[in-house]
């Protein structure tokens, strides 16, 4: 390794002395290189390290006497052939190493970098199971859209069928008693189902702001069930209540929210208890604590699925019929409302046909609960004048239609120039406002009704996309209401500003 040169003799003088630091140049570029390098006899003894080696490994050298180092280096002598860029596992650490043989008249010697790449193998393992668990979250979503036109199908279907028969009995008091319910009940099937599509994509968002207030655990039980008495009704179950006096459990929440965790958890247990079946609906006060609990004797949890219940699109196996089935999206939903409120949930089963119990705890307040504006119904808000703008012609004119039949009078604009333009002759009390407009925004045609607006005025944005709350109230909007609009929740917007 040594090199040798001849010395310079200065001009008209013998050759300089050679002084104690003078360093082979050699010797200085493997000294001061960047890359971890030690030297070995072919007993695998240290000879020399850098100073790069020095830093990174100690002085003493001892990592290759792992096992998997160790054979390398022999194989390196026993083959002589090299080792270029192999990775191992040396003492806890990941290094890339390089290795060959020196061979010099006098002895053989191994050179060998180690440079460490724990961090690029960790990277490296993070990146893979990011892509693992993507592929997962992919495979997961094409199950879900692949059943979600299956769900979608059937009660289109059933509306299809109902409206067809319509035509064809005409005004049969008889047959429109049959077919009515049936509407009903598939109309807010899918109603259900899209609810759950935006309000999953909202709360992941962190774009759904709870209406914070004392609400009485009763009512919202008690509403819940009457939500999903049908469901219970046609499954023949027999439904075990245990409900406290009125203001008895109160909590600081959203109430309708609430009311949708409670029913998600019924019609859960409706879904997954055969026909006959029992289910128990528990609220009760401990301590600090109010515990809500719907338990059953259905079809129970395995035990593999249980710590992913409550994950979006996570269902058991069901068969290809679906009679049970749902979008996997209501047990995602009850966790992540339930954690807005500070609160916890959890589910619970012995196993496979052992029935399932599903728990929720919310932390309690000592206050009466305060009536809500929302609890006003539709006939005794008073006539009001209500403007209701959309470009789908027939959905303003059956929701203004609808209005009318409780009284109010109503005006209809099918564009945004033309609901700025009625609203200042016909001076509405509430606007009813879709935000996707062909030729303006909602978001300016109400900044452009409240400028004009003479007298107190309340906007309500009527959208099927998510909400802004932020942008909402910036543009003036008193409140907001999804697609496809219940009657029930138009109920307590249409009040006019106070």
């Amino acid at each position: 390794m040594a090199t040798g040169s001849k010395r310079s003799t200065p001009r008209g003088g013998a050759p300089a002395e050679s002084t104690a630091h003078d360093e082979p140049l050699g010797a200085a570029i493997l000294r001061t290189l960047p890359l971890p390098l030690v030297v070995l006899d072919l007993g695998l003894r240290v000879v020399s390290v850098n100073e790069a080696f020095r830093a990174g490994f100690g002085s003493s050298g001892g990592v290759w006497a792992t096992p998997g180092l160790c054979e390398l280096l022999r194989r390196v002598v026993r083959e002589r052939a090299p080792i270029r860029e192999r990775e191992l596992e040396c003492s806890g650490r990941h290094l890339r190493v390089n290795a060959h043989l020196l061979e010099r008249s006098d002895e053989t010697l191994i050179v060998v970098t180690l440079e460490d790449i724990t961090d690029l193998h960790e990277a490296r393992a993070t990146i893979a199971q990011r892509e693992a668990d993507l592929e997962q979250e992919h495979r997961h979503k094409d199950e879900f859209l692949a059943m979600l036109g299956h769900e979608l199908r059937n009660p289109l279907a059933a509306l299809v069928n109902g409206l067809s028969l319509l035509e064809h009995i005409g005004c049969d008091g008889t047959q429109l008693e049959k077919i009515h319910p049936m509407l009903v009940r598939q109309t807010r099937r899918m109603t259900v189902m899209l609810d759950q599509l935006l309000d999953i994509s909202r709360v992941s968002a962190g774009r759904v702001l709870l209406d914070l207030r004392p609400v009485d655990l009763a009512d919202v039980a008690r509403t819940a069930v009457e939500a999903v008495q049908p469901m219970i009704d046609a499954g023949k179950h027999q439904l075990v209540l245990s409900v406290p006096d009125k203001h008895a459990v109160v909590v600081h929440g959203d109430a309708v929210r609430l009311v949708q965790v409670l029913e998600n958890l019924l019609s859960n247990a409706v879904k997954y208890t055969n026909e006959g079946g029992t289910i128990w609906l528990a609220v009760k006060a401990a301590g600090d604590v109010a515990r809500i609990s719907v338990r059953d004797t259905g079809v129970g949890i395995d035990p593999e699925l249980l710590p992913h219940i409550f994950d979006v699109f996570t269902q058991g196996a069901q068969s290809l019929d679906r009679a049970k089935g749902g979008l996997g999206l209501g047990l995602a939903l009850v966790r992540q409302l339930v954690d807005m409120h500070g609160g916890r949930v959890e589910a619970l089963s012995p196993g496979p046909g052992c029935g399932s119990e599903f728990v929720f705890e919310l932390p309690r307040v000592r206050k009466q609960p305060v009536p809500r504006r929302s609890d006003v119904q539709l006939d005794t808000a008073g006539p009001l004048r209500v403007l209701v703008v959309d470009d789908e012609q027939d959905a303003a004119l059956t929701l203004a239609e609808l209005l009318q039949s409780h009284g109010h009078d109503t005006r209809v604009a099918y564009d945004g120039q033309a609901a700025v333009t009625t609203a200042r002759r016909f001076e509405p009390d509430v606007v009813l406002l879709d935000l996707g407009l062909p030729d303006i925004d909602g978001y300016e045609v109400a900044k452009r009704i409240r400028a004009q607006a003479k007298g107190p005025i309340r906007l309500v944005a009527v959208t099927g996309y998510q909400r802004d709350e932020a942008r909402l109230r910036g543009a003036g909007f008193d409140d907001h209401v999804i697609k496809p609009r219940a009657l029930e929740r138009l109920s307590g917007l249409l009040c006019p500003a106070p």
